[in-house]
């Protein structure tokens, strides 16, 4: 191969696919976010860190991704305007986070061409589209209990609940630094739609 050919082929293209994120997917990985924001991974990461994003963020695993429709919100509303007095507030508390979270996720429900995408149940393969992760992830995730009650088994193939992964997602049931202390369909955890 001469240096011609390394041009044309650079080595960041052998990237595993859960460093892109899905162009449907309603999560945004963190260089996802920058681009979306039009900023740089380590202006997303100083903003997340300092609570601007907070209300827009998920943990998947030890990786935080981004609520796609809030950070739109977020932008559109200039709450990322580091400049303004009015956005320098005391970070959110969790509640709060899950409560901002579960409006975008309900709203995300409520959405015909996310229905359209994302069936009341779906596949290993549009559960690794649709979050950010790989396969091996999920797999992982099933076998530790962390989706028990958002999956069936039929043979050897595994199928998910939309709004149950979603509602997981909300309230960092899927973060694999803690271990979940709620029941997914809970009546009283709070969700305005049922999912038809």
């Amino acid at each position: 191969m001469d240096d011609n050919d390394r041009l044309q082929h650079p080595a960041n293209e052998s990237k595993p696919d859960f460093e892109s994120t899905p162009v449907d997917s309603p999560f945004l990985n963190v260089a996802a976010t920058a681009d979306f924001l039009g900023v740089s991974p380590s202006t997303v990461e100083k903003w997340s860190s300092n609570g601007l994003l907070e209300n827009c963020k998920c943990h998947l695993g030890r990786r935080v991704v981004f609520l796609r429709d809030c950070l739109r919100d977020h932008r559109d509303q200039g709450k990322l305007d580091t400049t303004k007095k009015s956005n320098k507030k005391p970070r959110p508390s969790r509640a709060e986070v899950r409560k901002s979270l579960l409006k975008y996720i309900n709203k995300l429900l409520r959405d015909s061409d996310f229905r359209k995408l994302y069936r009341e149940r779906i596949s290993t393969e549009q559960l690794v589209a649709m979050l950010p992760v790989t396969r091996p992830t999920v797999y992982e995730w099933s076998s530790r209990g962390l989706m028990d009650g958002c999956k069936t088994k039929v043979g050897r193939q595994l199928s998910f609940l939309v709004e149950c992964i979603l509602r997981l997602v909300a309230h960092d049931g899927l973060d694999t630094r803690t271990v979940p202390s709620y029941d997914p369909f809970d009546p009283n955890l709070p969700c305005e739609t049922e999912y038809v």
